[in-house]
Order: structure tokens, then sequence, then C-alpha cells
């Protein structure tokens, strides 16, 4: 069977894996992906030898969409120990595509993060397409988009909304220009 590179499909650079099996149903790429066995693993405590534990496989939820196509993925990867008793060292593969401790790709953040150049998307409908959470799509949007705030006007109105987003700041702090109705800005709480 021909190894596939991930920078060839996917356009990831992660040298530790290999894709080992393409197969296409429709409209979906079922990928699967395998971290490649190193020829002599090292306990990186006790120098002794680390031998497998057994094979796991991650689906990560989100769907990666490419050239009309969604990306069905699965990660197959080892769970290491060390042999030395008195060391106790256990590891697993990480892929460098997948988030630490969650079950999205990296691909799919900036997804989203491109799915809000379209300025008639809301999160929820951003999140639906993508399958995660309205929250995780806000959070991304916070994390990674800078706007610049409007300067002061002359005369500006200063009033409260109710908007109930979150449980400790359910008022936000509107701030208005008094002669052209433009909102300047919008801060999470009334208290700041």
């Amino acid at each position: 069977m021909k190894h596939y590179s991930l920078e060839d499909v996917l356009d990831l650079a992660d040298s530790d894996s290999t894709i080992t099996d393409i197969q296409i149903n429709g409209n979906i790429k079922y990928i699967t992906v395998s971290n490649n066995i190193p020829i002599n693993p090292i306990c990186p405590l006790c120098g002794s030898r680390l031998h497998s534990k057994g094979r796991f496989s991650r689906h990560p939820n989100n769907q990666i969409l490419q050239d009309g196509y969604s990306v069905d993925l699965t990660v197959i990867g080892r769970r290491w120990k060390c042999s030395n008793p008195k060391c106790a060292y256990t590891a697993t593969d990480q892929f460098d595509f997948l988030e630490k401790r969650k079950r999205t790709s990296k691909i799919v953040v900036f997804q989203i993060l491109i799915a809000f150049k379209d300025i008639n998307l809301s999160c929820s409908q951003i999140a639906q397409r993508f399958h995660v959470s309205d929250t995780y799509v806000h959070q991304l949007f916070m994390c990674y988009i800078d706007l610049p705030r409007k300067k002061l006007t002359e005369f500006i109105c200063i009033d409260e909304a109710y908007l109930n987003l979150d449980p400790y700041f359910k008022y936000a702090l509107v701030i208005m220009d008094f002669l052209s109705g433009d909102i300047l800005d919008i801060i999470q709480s009334r208290r700041q």
C-alpha cells in the first residue's frame, strides 16, 4: 500500500505521522493517520527501553472541509511504558494537528475563524456547521480576533442592556454616540 504524507493530502506538517488509508465515499474522504513507530524508543527519565502497550485510535469530532469533501479523520497511535520496573514513565503518541485533551483538530479552528468573514452567519450557525458548541465558537472569536475600538466622540450616551450571556455579567455596558446614534462599544460588564 502506498503511504501518503500529511503535507500532501491535508497540507499539514507532521513528520511523525503517515496517512495509511484513504477511502472516498460520495463527498466524504475517510482518512486514517498512523503515528510512525520509533526505531529504538528510549525513556526520557531513566534511559531504559520503552515497550508498546498496544494501539489506540481516536476519532476527532469535527469533520474537516477540503475541496468540496468532508474529511472524516481517524488517528491511530500507541501507548508506551518504560521497561524499568523502578521507573513509572508512561506516554501516548501525540499528533501535532490535534489539540491536546480535546477532540478537535487545529484545522477546524482555522475554518471557524474563516467562517466569521461571512457577516451574515451567527455563532450558533457556525457552531452547527462544524459540530461544536456556540460557546466554543464565541471563545475562539474572542481569543483570536482583536477588533480595534472606535474613538470616543464629543458627546456619548452610556446605558446598560440586559443580555444574560454569562451568569456573572448579565448586564452589558453600551456606549453610543449621542449625535449620530452609532454604537461605539459594548463592554461585557457594567461593572467595568
